[in-house]
């Protein structure tokens, strides 16, 4: 009996804990958004080198020499092969392709006669700088090793750096939604007693890129930099209990 009378109260209690959770106790729910702003520490140039011969060793090759002579240049300026990375790579033959002429608004798409002209070579690679002062003399290099394609520049944060704006624009965020919570709340002539519920939504950073298109021989004098901060914004949604 008495062990059936600690269960009845039990659950009873759980009950009664339910009904206050869900029903009883008024709640509130805001959401506050937190951002939080920084030089960029590092930088990004994506480019690419394209050779085509009539020979597809010879189009490999071309290519090859292209990333050497690159890869010779960025250690110059302290800059190894581990902040590289090869992003595409392909082969493909260039068909001689027959003409065709638009006819009353119809433009047939050209048909190849299957004679194989050249072959050509696309290898697009990205190189990280860590520091954001290097990036003209960065560029200078890859265009003076032959590369006529240089895709973006971007600026980015190290992990270290994004981290921490992420956590301070979390707690700004935080602290916007107790804020409007206990304005709220202090309106209505109660006081915040805890937290229901919180969920997040993060934005990240909105990271600027360049575009750039530079022709073999090109030497750039004036050195890229950032064109100021990057903003990381948080939002958090959050349910109080008052009473």
């Amino acid at each position: 009996m008495r062990k059936r009378l600690i269960g009845v109260g039990l659950a009873a209690v759980i009950v009664l804990s339910v009904f206050l959770y869900y029903v009883a106790i008024p709640r509130v729910s805001v959401s506050g958004t937190g951002t939080a702003s920084a030089f960029p520490d590092q930088a990004q140039i994506s480019f690419t080198v394209r050779t085509r011969n009539s020979s597809a060793a010879n189009a490999v090759s071309e290519g090859a020499a292209v990333i050497d002579r690159v890869l010779a240049g960025l250690a110059e300026v302290d800059i190894g092969k581990d902040a590289i990375t090869t992003n595409a790579y392909s082969l493909n033959p260039i068909y001689n392709q027959t003409d065709s002429f638009c006819k009353q608004g119809y433009c047939p798409i050209p048909t190849t006669t299957g004679v194989i002209l050249a072959y050509e070579v696309v290898q697009s690679l990205q190189v990280t700088i860590a520091d954001t002062t290097s990036v003209g003399r960065v560029l200078d290099k890859i265009v003076q090793a032959g590369v006529n394609q240089i895709d973006w520049i971007g600026f980015s944060f190290k992990d270290q750096l994004y981290n921490s704006l992420r956590a301070q624009a979390y707690q700004k965020a935080v602290q916007d939604a107790h804020g409007q919570a206990q304005a709220i709340v202090g309106a209505l002539g109660g006081i915040i007693i805890g937290v229901a519920s919180a969920s997040t939504n993060y934005w990240g950073p909105i990271y600027p890129e360049q575009m750039r298109n530079i022709s073999v021989g090109t030497s750039l004098t004036v050195p890229v930099v950032p064109s100021g901060t990057i903003t990381v914004t948080a939002m958090v949604n959050i349910e109080y209990f008052y009473v």
